[in-house]
């Protein structure tokens, strides 16, 4: 029991300690980017100082291993900064003042929120691709700088996704090791606060729901059953898997991204802000995940359309927040070259032959892999690419995913359906461009989903994100002719029905609530290993059985290779080719 409150305590200090070093660096690059004020949501810094450290991470790990040498620097400077530039009034502006039983009810749930979301991502790791390469990609950046070629080695240990800096950041290494039950806790908590904050009004006045735009508070309120359903599903929490940040990176862009476009419509303020916090975080987590290039693509489209023509300074404002996106886009890019000869691994695209680069050969395989086992999994990609045999049977096993697939998809049908019902028979005033442009971003990644890996795991809240947007067009449409008591039953319905299959799916499976850790950290699981020789004398570790390393010591693969070779014999970190 004591372990468990020295755990619960360590994980809600280290909490607040992001929590304060990320708003600090966000305040500093919202200043340097020209912007005099902020949103009145100002928690919203937190989430860039997060994408803007996340970046200086990555930026060090060129140089240095990823160490508490080399992380608590960055933090430290980042806790002067909130020190020095929070505001006066910051309890009343950032945190909730607690000033009625509701408020101090919300408060009360947050904090059990957060002692239960830590003691679940205390459990052991249970994510198979966590075993597969996650933590010894992690391993990787704690113990050396960049390691050239080291896709030669395992494959998949040059996916290039940046959020293993961040998650190998939070290890402290070596004082501390568990940043794999810090890194996606830290975000589904901050998107509660963030939730949270965005609704904060309704909790002093419900009434203001109503006579707002349906964009202004209806995508936090219909996000809260996706945090539920993830709070009761995901692996994440324990593992160190960039899928659980895709997916809340996903739904917080949307909530900030239809924020913007209420203030937009009500010309309400300057949307600077917003605009380059969507342009940040969109890139980074284009970083995170290839998965979200065109979600974030289409939002930060927005932004930057918003930024030229309504900014007060477009071009100061503009050129920097680009040359900041640059700078990100080419420290990814060069850590994938160092990596795999390849910025976008497995893609060939911009292909550079070093000595070290993965073949071409086998950034094909993985390519194919992907793509084939997304549509048919275990099948041959010869058997599956090419043709669209694979089709009927990849139907009939997403017809199989209720929750997350078919029920939101039905749900978004019938809500766009009505909607246009209403437009002929009641004849009022289709959607203007602002409310339609939320469903653009859920659409286009869809379809580009469809095309490169059609798997649910794949497409992280899409699905759940197309749902939200169609019911709040039909609440725009209802808006325009219904009375205040209509609406408000209209909206009842339209969220019971909406999220009925979660809340479903949430009670018959409440036994998850007890799914947590009473004993701390739980360790990692450890596998049996083989040790063989290359034909250039390098000792590897291959598992006894199966293809995972898990926390495994390096370098282990479970793709033995015997033309595997350092380019120094002496010393890991020169990097690994192959003799072929």
């Amino acid at each position: 029991m004591n372990n468990q409150i020295l755990s619960l305590f360590t994980s809600i200090l280290l909490y607040l300690v992001l929590a304060a070093s990320y708003y600090g660096w966000g305040w500093v690059v919202a200043r340097v980017l020209v912007i005099k004020q902020f949103n009145d949501f100002t928690i919203t810094l937190i989430w860039l100082g997060w994408a803007f450290t996340l970046f200086l991470f990555q930026l060090i790990h060129f140089l240095l291993p990823l160490t508490v040498y080399s992380v608590a620097p960055i933090l430290l400077i980042g806790l002067l900064l909130f020190v020095r530039h929070i505001p006066g009034k910051w309890k009343a502006q950032y945190f909730w003042s607690i000033k009625n039983l509701k408020e101090g009810a919300a408060f009360l749930v947050f904090f059990i929120i957060v002692i239960w979301v830590a003691s679940r991502s205390m459990l052991s790791p249970t994510s198979y691709d966590s075993g597969l390469y996650h933590f010894n990609i992690i391993r990787w950046i704690n113990t050396y700088p960049i390691v050239p070629g080291l896709g030669n080695l395992h494959g998949r240990l040059a996916y290039n996704q940046s959020f293993f800096s961040y998650a190998a950041a939070l290890n402290f290494f070596p004082v501390f090791g568990h940043g794999r039950a810090i890194a996606n806790s830290f975000l589904f908590l901050l998107s509660v606060v963030t939730l949270f904050a965005y609704l904060q009004p309704l909790l002093a006045k419900p009434s203001v729901f109503c006579k707002a735009h349906p964009l202004r508070y209806l995508p936090s309120l219909l996000s809260i059953p996706i945090l539920i359903f993830l709070a009761f599903t995901s692996t994440g929490f324990a593992s160190p898997t960039p899928d659980l940040a895709s997916t809340l990176l996903q739904v917080n862009m949307i909530i900030i991204f239809t924020r913007g476009l209420a203030d937009w419509i009500e010309k309400r303020s300057d949307q600077t802000y917003s605009a380059v916090l969507l342009i940040v975080v969109g890139v980074t987590a284009v970083t995170v995940k290839l998965s979200n290039l065109v979600f974030m693509a289409a939002i930060s489209l927005f932004a930057i359309i918003y930024l030229w023509r309504h900014s007060q300074r477009p071009r100061v404002v503009f050129m920097r927040i680009i040359s900041l996106s640059f700078l990100i886009i080419v420290v990814w890019f060069a850590s994938g070259i160092l990596l795999s000869g390849m910025p976008l691994y497995p893609s060939t695209i911009g292909y550079i032959p070093f000595k070290w680069a993965v073949s071409m050969e086998s950034a094909f395989d993985m390519t194919n892999w992907i793509s084939s086992w997304a549509k048919e999994p275990g099948k041959n990609p010869a058997d599956v690419l090419g043709n669209w045999n694979w089709f009927y049977p990849w139907l009939v096993r997403l017809s199989m995913n209720l929750v997350e697939v078919v029920y939101p998809l039905i749900i978004s049908i019938l809500f766009f359906t009505l909607s246009m019902i209403l437009f002929f028979i009641k004849k009022v005033k289709l959607f203007r461009m602002l409310e339609v442009s939320v469903t653009i971003p859920i659409i286009s990644a869809l379809v580009f989903w469809f095309h490169t890996a059609p798997d649910p795991r794949f497409a992280h809240a899409l699905f759940f994100l197309l749902m939200v947007s169609s019911i709040i067009l039909f609440l725009v449409v209802i808006k325009e002719f219904a009375n205040q008591r209509v609406y408000g039953m209209v909206l009842c319905l339209a969220l019971l029905l909406g999220y009925f299959s979660v809340g479903y799916y949430v009670v018959r499976h409440r036994q998850t609530v007890a799914e947590i850790s009473f004993s701390g950290y739980q360790a990692v699981k450890q596998v049996p290993l083989v040790e063989k020789i290359t034909n250039a004398g390098l000792l590897v570790y291959i598992p006894d059985s199966g293809d995972q390393c898990w926390d495994a010591p390096l370098p282990c693969t479970p793709n033995y290779d015997p033309s595997l070779a350092l380019r120094d014999p002496d010393t890991l970190s020169s990097g690994f080719f192959t003799t072929k």
